[in-house]
């Protein structure tokens, strides 16, 4: 599980590691169960600051292009919501 964009995990993220540690679950529990732009079926999720620096597209434009997410190659650089509109 992790943000493609900038291959963080949830409990590399400030964010979701201060909201899980008030709520006493798994930073990973808490972008399964609360963060809109996880996608169950890539297990990917985009970072705020990520979500923001691609023009936070509509979460099924964004899962539609999680689809096309590489495991094995670098973050998704440049993909913008140009590019995740055309799916």
């Amino acid at each position: 599980m992790k943000c493609p964009y900038c291959q963080k995990a949830p409990n590399q993220i400030q964010e979701f590691v201060n909201r899980a540690k008030e709520e006493m679950i798994a930073p990973e529990e808490l972008v399964r169960c609360s963060e809109g732009t996880y996608d169950a079926r890539t297990k990917l999720f985009c970072c705020t600051s990520c979500y923001i620096r691609i023009g936070m597209p509509a979460n099924d434009k964004l899962h539609e292009a999680f689809r096309y997410y590489r495991r094995d190659h670098e973050p998704i650089d440049g993909l913008n919501e140009t590019y995740i509109n055309q799916y």
